[in-house]
């Protein structure tokens, strides 16, 4: 005869795999004992771990932490006040960023087609952690450190290891940051046609702050590049700028 033994919680059984119950050398008796044990002594309560939880990670300063990155920029720009400003900026994604942007991942963005009215609004509604990271990047300069070229051609990897630190815990902001990057290095290389449009890209005024977001006309989002070209789809790529 074989059986089968099944955990279910804290009660275990013997289950017989045969049709046949007449040669068993299970008794009811035995059966009932293994059921008081289960419910005596939690399953796995005499283990050597004993009871187990996972502790939740610390984040610390993922400047101070990261002895690679320290050590590059020891080797290509040795200035001190770079070092200090990311050992304070690390501080800041600790003590307020990481929150940021758990809230962010909890309360995504929410486009709000149609008021309360039928009127069509095309609203996008973000939470306050959404709006609170915005300035804190204008503060610290996430785009207008690759701008101000305050260490020549080392600005924009000055920039680009502050995003660096930033990005794990930012809940996604790190998005409309790379597209407003986009905008302002498109002006740029187009000798300044709306000045005003690239101050504030690259303002570190929260007030002035710009960023920039993009859309596709084509409704798949060009994903799909060879299905394009044998239905001679056409996309359109446009960047819209809004405080």
């Amino acid at each position: 005869m074989a059986f089968r033994v099944c955990c279910r919680g804290q009660r275990v059984s013997l289950h017989m795999l045969s049709r046949s119950v007449s040669h068993s050398s299970v008794s009811a008796e035995s059966l009932s004992e293994l059921d008081t044990h289960a419910h005596t002594h939690p399953l796995f309560s005499r283990s050597a771990i004993g009871t187990f939880f996972q502790e939740r990670p610390l984040l610390t300063n993922p400047f101070t932490q990261d002895a690679l990155l320290q050590a590059y920029l020891r080797r290509h720009i040795p200035v001190q006040e770079l070092e200090a400003d990311l050992q304070h900026f690390s501080e800041c994604v600790v003590s307020e960023v990481d929150a940021l942007g758990r809230e962010c991942e909890l309360h995504p963005p929410v486009l709000q087609r149609y008021d309360a009215w039928g009127r069509r609004v095309d609203r996008i509604i973000t939470c306050g952690a959404w709006g609170r990271l915005r300035a804190l990047a204008a503060q610290h300069g996430l785009v207008a450190a690759g701008y101000e070229r305050t260490y020549g051609d080392w600005s924009r990897v000055y920039q680009m290891c502050k995003m660096y630190l930033f990005a794990p815990s930012a809940g996604l902001y790190t998005c409309p940051l790379a597209m407003t990057d986009g905008a302002a290095k498109v002006i740029e290389s187009l000798g300044m046609p709306v000045r005003e449009a690239f101050d504030r890209l690259t303002s570190r005024d929260e007030s002035r702050f710009w960023t920039s977001g993009q859309w596709m006309t084509e409704r798949r989002g060009g994903s799909d590049v060879c299905e394009q070209t044998h239905t001679h789809t056409h996309t359109h790529t446009h960047t819209h700028i809004w405080s």
